[in-house]
């Protein structure tokens, strides 16, 4: 058996990368060129460019076996949350680590009127553990301030097209259908970042997001520093005022900022109260996808299904994740902070409990443990995760999860773990049947 995922980057010339990169500048991100320093671009673009030089040919079969694996995973995750949902809250906060159900507890309640309401989510992304045979082994998802969408979707499109090769990207299209159906009524829209003069995958993604929410154009749409998010208490609306004074409430808010951190902001006390407003305003990424995104969630999905509560697939594509290192003894292992992003927050065991890597000044909060498992060997200089960019679909009135784009994170050999700064987003084609 042939590898399943090899690297084609010498099939793009130096021409058809400068095509792609001016056309994804005028076009996708005009803003953020337009406000961002000019030493920013470089780095940006030197990023973009790596990552086109690494785009990856993935064989047919194993995607098609990757998409029935993560529709597994998206109907199991949900009818997790319905189970974790119904616990009392003291039993909540027991599985979802970290300090911030603790300093606000009223969140729970907030998330749950969410999901029972099951108010529709645009994006997230699975980061995945994937061997020869194609057995996908979910590590962590990131539903809450997922980014790298320009490698993940737009060079992809890109790529293929110029290739003239099928892709396995449909976000763009299925996350139309969420956002003219599950936001009929939004006429206003703000999507809130930090550093927007700063040419990141971070304000890309912002502008992405922007440019998805805003219905082609038919909402009145800002991009702006989440400190220009205002609340008017009189009436319970999120405002804000544009360049000319003029004030606008918004219906709909993108903020590519982690959930405790607005709730730890000065933003706190409004969500105290979210009673009053959160049937007319609604937030991307809704309230429930932090609790999918803690990972103590993974732990709480391996003791359902550990005892029996949750039905799956022998193959399941989910590591086990427990909340006590014991169950791991013996091997080597790694352990996250429950809401640690970027690659910090991690720690790397040895079987013999010799701390291989150390890497905890993000949160230093509750962590999780999971078996060490090896990554995908791409070449003699790289390895790769694979990862999944979901969606949504509306049915019986309800949206679910379901997986619309493949995306993978290369790194080099010497790195025990994918972190920011140490790897890159590669498109992908696949191969021809």
């Amino acid at each position: 058996m042939g590898a399943i995922i090899r690297n084609i980057g010498s099939a793009l010339s130096d021409s058809d990368i400068e095509q792609i990169l001016a056309d994804y500048f005028e076009h996708e991100i005009p803003y953020t060129i337009a406000m961002c320093t000019d030493e920013s671009l470089q780095e940006y673009r030197a990023d973009l460019v790596r990552s086109l030089q690494n785009t990856l040919e993935v064989d047919i079969n194993a995607a098609q076996s990757f998409e029935a694996q993560m529709e597994e995973v998206c109907q199991v995750f949900e009818t997790a949350l319905t189970k974790l949902f119904s616990l009392p809250n003291e039993q909540i906060k027991q599985w979802m680590l970290g300090p911030t159900l603790s300093k606000h507890p009223y969140f729970i309640d907030y998330a749950r009127a969410t999901w029972q309401e099951r108010q529709p989510a645009v994006s997230g992304r699975f980061d995945m553990m994937v061997n020869a045979e194609g057995q996908l082994q979910v590590i962590e998802f990131n539903g809450d301030t997922p980014s790298m969408y320009a490698d993940s979707l737009y060079f992809t499109n890109a790529v293929g097209e110029l290739l003239e090769r099928d892709t396995f990207n449909s976000h763009w299209e299925e996350s139309q259908a969420v956002v003219n159906e599950g936001f009929r009524q939004a006429r206003t829209v703000a999507a809130l970042g930090e550093n927007l003069d700063i040419v990141s995958e971070d304000t890309a993604t912002i502008e992405y997001m922007a440019s998805l929410l805003s219905k082609e154009g038919e909402r009145k749409t800002f991009i702006l520093h989440k400190d220009q998010l205002d609340f008017e208490l009189l009436d319970n609306s999120f405002n804000i005022t544009d360049e000319h004074g003029t004030r606008y409430s918004l219906d709909l808010i993108y903020a590519l900022i982690p959930w405790e951190e607005l709730l730890d902001s000065g933003h706190s006390s409004i969500f105290t109260g979210w009673e009053y407003w959160y049937q007319k305003v609604r937030f991307v990424e809704p309230a429930w996808r932090w609790f999918m995104s803690n990972k103590g969630f993974l732990a709480f999905i391996t003791d359902l299904i550990e005892h029996q509560e949750l039905s799956v697939s022998d193959n399941f594509a989910l590591v086990p994740t427990y909340l006590d290192p014991s169950r791991l003894a013996g091997k080597r292992y790694i352990a996250k902070d429950a809401l640690g992003r970027g690659g910090d927050g991690i720690q790397v065991i040895d079987a013999n409990q010799q701390l291989l890597y150390d890497e905890t000044e993000y949160y230093g909060g509750a962590p999780v443990y999971q078996a060490y498992l090896e990554h995908y060997p791409l070449d003699q200089y790289s390895n790769l995760i694979a990862c999944m960019w979901v969606s949504s679909y509306k049915e019986q009135n309800k949206f679910h999860m379901s997986p619309s784009t493949l995306a993978f994170r290369i790194m080099p050999k010497s790195e025990l773990v994918t972190r920011t700064g140490y790897e890159l987003f590669a498109p992908h084609v696949l191969s021809e049947a």
